[in-house]
């Protein structure tokens, strides 16, 4: 498989490496609050751990700062992560981790309780084990890199024993499906698919001369090899140049916990470079596509609510971490879709509308309140 240069990598950040490092320093920094605040409030010492294997120096010779570097910024900045987040960073570039460290020495890491630790190794589970990072610690796992051959299923399996675990990677839809024409290749499939899988995708996607079906069968693929690996959740943020007929490569995120999932798809809505009636596309294309006239995503999602919970009474956080993996939909988009169907007496609300407070002239719809779907009638 072909290698990009890093030297040639690092001359300038492409669009699409700033809305990456912009999305993941952004979840790191959201994430780590809620994990150490949560170890305060229950008189435990903070503690958590960001770890990034595929690092780079730091930043672009344009100037521009890549996730490391927003990372350990972001960590100074904030008192909590000052006390309680350990970050440890590598690369098997030996130089590339040089000018890390000299990038990350101007930041003040004086004021971190735990000194940043850098390595310069190829990514492995055995580089993993001597971290030394209990499955007690809360831990997020960026594993970006020019290639996908690192990231196997067994370092997921790995990486997943911790009881609080968060990941993101890179995924080049191109090079997997060069890899899966090369004979050659076939082994590096196997250990991120697993074998039947790796082989059921060469054959399903030998029949498929579409570029967009093959890319529909590898994320499928991708996403029930992570779920095998321990992966609960799972959402892809896409690159393309263009929002449709187009192929394109992935900002990936895993997860064990559905908190972590709602994090991530509030900073990939804001990331995404179109949003419809307040649904972000969870992408970002250089060449934007005119909207439909018949779009209605929440429209769309009123009659998925009213499909799924009939005659159902849930409260409105029942209903959004019951339904919202798997979608584009954040928790803003329920509460506007229920308030929809509130209006018009497709449900009924406890507080209703005329009891709850209002903001910006519209009632609330808090996470405890109450939702009675009527239940459809059959039909004759």
């Amino acid at each position: 498989m072909p290698k990009v240069s890093p030297t040639k990598f690092f001359r300038r950040q492409s669009i699409e490496s700033r809305v990456k490092a912009d999305i993941v320093s952004k979840f790191v920094g959201a994430w780590s609050k809620i994990v150490l605040n949560s170890q305060v409030k229950y008189g435990k010492k903070p503690k958590a751990a960001y770890v990034d294997l595929f690092s780079g120096p730091g930043s672009y010779e344009d100037g521009a700062e890549s996730t490391p570097l927003l990372v350990i910024r972001a960590s100074v900045a904030n008192a909590l992560a000052r006390k309680g987040l350990q970050t440890f960073f590598n690369d098997e570039s030996a130089p590339l981790v040089v000018s890390l460290e000299q990038e990350v020495g101007k930041v003040g890491v004086a004021q971190l309780e735990y000194a940043p630790v850098f390595t310069k190794e190829k990514a492995s589970i055995a580089l993993l084990q001597g971290y030394a990072l209990g499955a007690d610690t809360p831990q997020f796992y960026f594993l970006d890199q020019f290639g996908y051959a690192n990231v196997t299923q067994e370092m997921i399996k790995f990486i997943f024993v911790a009881r609080r675990c968060d990941c993101a990677f890179f995924f080049r839809i191109s090079r997997v499906v060069a890899a899966l024409n090369n004979p050659k290749s076939q082994g590096i499939l196997a250990t991120l698919f697993g074998g039947k899988r790796a082989a059921a995708l060469v054959e399903s996607c030998l029949l498929q001369r579409s570029v967009l079906k093959k890319e529909a069968l590898i994320m499928e693929a991708l996403e029930d090899s992570m779920k095998e690996a321990g992966a609960s959740y799972f959402h892809a943020f896409s690159f393309r140049v263009y929002e449709r007929h187009s192929a394109g490569h992935y900002l990936i995120y895993i997860g064990k916990n559905e908190k972590g999932l709602s994090i991530m798809k509030e900073i990939m809505v804001k990331a995404s470079s179109r949003q419809n009636d307040g649904v972000g596309t969870m992408g970002f294309t250089q060449v934007e596509a005119n909207p439909s006239l018949f779009e209605d995503p929440i429209g769309d999602l009123q009659n998925e609510l009213l499909l799924r919970f009939d005659g159902q009474e849930l409260t409105v956080d029942d209903i959004y971490i019951g339904h919202h993996a798997g979608t584009s939909y954040i928790r803003a988009n329920y509460q506007e879709a229920l308030r929809r169907l509130e209006a018009v007496d497709s449900v009924q609300t406890f507080p209703p509308a005329a009891e709850r407070p209002k903001r910006v002239g519209r009632s609330t719809m808090a996470g405890d309140t109450k939702i009675v779907f009527r239940r459809k009638e059959p039909q004759a």
